[in-house]
């Protein structure tokens, strides 16, 4: 993201990311061993740093409902959340 600023391009990313970034930053600081958390210093700095960025955040709901009709039409299924 540093990269992408500093040659002035414009950041992207659905509405939601900034509550995956937040949610990601608190796993991190609370999960996990101990020597691989973040303190809350760490994860404090983390999040100034990530909500300093100057991102455009897009509605993607017409993208959704393709990538949906997608999946559906051609049988897609989501490994992801299988176990």
């Amino acid at each position: 993201m540093v990269a992408s600023t500093q040659a002035r391009q414009r950041l992207v990313g659905p509405l939601h990311l900034t509550v995956e970034v937040v949610n990601a930053i608190y796993q991190r600081s609370h999960r996990g061993p101990a020597p691989e958390r973040l303190s809350e210093a760490e994860a404090d700095q983390a999040l100034t740093r990530f909500l300093a960025f100057p991102l455009a955040l897009l509605n993607l709901t017409p993208l959704y409902q393709q990538a949906f009709a997608f999946a559906r039409n051609h049988g897609l299924s989501n490994r992801h959340y299988r176990e």
